[in-house]
């Protein structure tokens, strides 16, 4: 029985390679939201499913504790079935052993066809160094089992190449852009066709950010080594996002919507500029790694520290808390796309010191042994008087002003400023007076530096104090 077997045996932890917006997470959302329009016609408790990712499978759906479906997803650019027989073997295996298996399924980029004659002429030769004793199960191990069953046809019933079309229509592949169509059009029929095409959008983002969250939970298992209990997505949790107006933008979407923008804006840079700058010698392979290893650090922060990120390397923004439309200029104050390409990721690839996580700051010590604190940023400005009054009183009236606590440096592009002004102080103490009693005079000793003297100054000068 399914609950018998070890379930180790049969999976593979890829969650350290997902990407959250990767096209498998999307089929798996796409499946889900199928399940669940399925299941509100059946009137089923949508409480008693979950969405399993990159575990037994590349995912997998359950009811409770037995998986019902499993489904693999392949993405190569071919339509030879030679490439896909060990995911096929793979899955009959697993069809023969998980007698609670309703269905397994291939999710494929590309037309493909499953004859009827695979059994005979899709076998798969032994290995000629077979791993000894492997943890999991090879293809040929799997497709040696099946074969010794005898049961092919009828496991071979319960596998499918999904069907993205109809019954008049079928289409056994999607396409990485189709994908996204298809979801966008399944929230639509959750929500109703008045739905706005912005509702739409911020739900399908919400979404890819559920996904992006539960894989970072399995990271935590994983450095946990929790190995057997996997981290699942409720389908009531899909759900009530489908169903939530979007149509203001909350803070989570405006977040999610940032973390996409950035990962999309850091891959760019690295695959149009790092990648060939490092192949032309002009950037070494020390600060190819660095740079790397940061823009890592940040796709994996959660939406609090991400947030906080976002703040922090643009300390001119002018997020406001309490401001109703904190959502709204968090998304055009933080993270600016020049801002990014032309400076922050050039000060990351250009100094050659390891930036502290979490903090996402440089020191250096100096000569007299005094360690100064250099914070890289977005500010792209040109030094020029007028624009550099308005960048220090941005600055200066920043609502986060902790975050710059031991910042003494900002570097910029452009722009060397030996200090911004006097230090920073809460400005909502009244000045004591002669009338005022001994608890204001008290408060007003009680001020609280909140940033000390900031400097700014450009790249091409900080580079040469950490040389």
């Amino acid at each position: 029985m399914a609950e018998e077997i070890d379930i180790t045996l049969y999976s593979t932890d890829a969650s350290f390679s997902w990407n959250g917006y990767s096209y498998q997470g999307k089929v798996a959302l796409f499946m889900a939201l199928n399940k669940i329009e399925e299941l509100n016609d059946a009137n089923e408790d949508l409480n008693e499913y979950f969405l399993e990712l990159e575990w037994f499978e590349d995912f997998s759906i359950k009811k409770n504790s037995k998986y019902i479906t499993i489904h693999q997803v392949k993405t190569y650019n071919t339509s030879a079935l030679s490439s896909y027989k060990e995911a096929i073997w793979t899955l009959l295996l697993k069809i023969l052993e998980f007698t609670t298996l309703e269905k397994a399924y291939l999710h494929t980029t590309n037309g493909l066809n499953i004859p009827e004659d695979f059994l005979e002429k899709q076998g798969i030769k032994e290995p000629s160094n077979p791993v000894k004793k492997p943890r999991i199960k090879s293809p040929y191990e799997s497709y040696k089992a099946v074969v010794e069953s005898g049961q092919y046809d009828s496991l071979a019933e319960k596998l499918e190449l999904y069907n993205y079309g109809d019954q008049d229509n079928e289409m056994r592949f999607c396409s990485f852009d189709d994908i996204e169509t298809k979801i966008k059009e399944k929230i639509l029929g959750f929500t109703g066709d008045n739905a706005s095409a912005e509702r739409i959008d911020r739900a399908y983002l919400r979404l890819l950010g559920l996904v992006d969250s539960n894989i970072k939970e399995r990271h935590k298992d994983i450095q946990e080594g929790i190995e057997k209990e996997k981290v699942t997505i409720k389908f009531v949790d899909i759900k009530k996002i489908v169903e939530q107006n979007h149509d203001l933008p909350s803070r989570e979407y405006t977040i999610y919507y940032m973390k996409n923008e950035f990962q999309r804006m850091a891959t760019q840079y690295i695959n149009e500029v790092l990648e060939n700058e490092y192949n032309m010698n002009y950037v070494t392979k020390y600060n190819y790694d660095l740079f790397k290893m940061t823009i890592d650090e940040i796709f994996a922060l959660d939406d609090n520290e991400f947030y906080e990120f976002c703040l922090k390397i643009s300390p001119d923004n002018e997020v406001t808390d309490e401001d109703v439309n904190n959502a709204m200029k968090f998304l055009t104050s933080c993270l600016p796309k020049q801002g990014l390409e032309n400076c922050f990721f050039e000060i990351i690839k250009q100094i050659q010191k390891k930036v502290e996580s979490k903090k996402w700051v440089f020191h250096k010590r100096m000569s007299d042994y005094k360690n100064v604190v250099y914070l890289p940023s977005t500010i792209l400005d040109d030094n020029s008087p007028i624009r550099n009054n308005l960048l220090i009183k941005r600055i200066h009236n920043n609502d986060n002003p902790d975050l710059l606590r031991e910042v003494e440096k900002i570097i910029t592009k452009n722009i060397t400023i030996n200090s911004i002004d006097e230090n920073r102080i809460y400005r909502n103490i009244p000045e004591p007076d002669n009338s005022n009693s001994t608890r204001q005079s008290e408060q007003y000793h009680d001020r609280i530096t909140i940033m000390k003297k900031i400097g700014l100054i450009k790249l091409d000068e900080a580079k040469e104090e950490f040389e």
